[in-house]
């Protein structure tokens, strides 16, 4: 609950002190993250959707649409999303909460990692073949 709270703090913190990215690379930013974010939003489907670390009793395995090469693109497209501001900005406020909110992701990644091979049995095999947050690096 507390890493929720806080990546839904921080998200509102980064949105609510502006200035909105109205151009440039935080548009594109933008504009990718939110793509990204309705890809993998539309392939898990609503049902298996949750904003917990802890996985769903009657969850299932997502491998294709994005979920193909990055194993949390709904996370990896919020920190792409929520990068526009600090670099429209620059501003020492927003570099700071975007970072609070990538530790509080990677942390919510390290439980959910830890926790799905538990309901997933196959989810070590996914983990070997696909990459966690940005591809090719991480």
């Amino acid at each position: 609950m507390i890493l929720v709270s806080v990546q839904f703090g921080s998200v509102a913190a980064i949105a609510v002190t502006g200035p909105f990215p109205a151009d440039g690379i935080p548009l594109l930013l933008l504009l990718a993250g939110s793509l990204l974010g309705a890809a993998a939003i539309i392939t898990m489907r609503w049902d298996n959707l949750r904003i917990f670390p802890e996985p769903k009793k009657d969850i299932r395995l997502v491998t294709s649409g994005p979920y193909r090469f990055i194993r949390h693109p709904m996370y990896t497209a919020l920190l792409m999303l929520m990068a526009a501001w600090p670099i429209a900005s620059l501003s020492i406020l927003h570099i700071l909460l975007w970072s609070l909110l990538a530790l509080v992701l990677v942390l919510k990644i390290r439980i959910e990692e830890q926790m799905l091979p538990l309901v997933i049995p196959e989810y070590r095999h996914y983990q070997e073949r696909t990459w966690k947050l940005i591809p090719f690096l991480y």
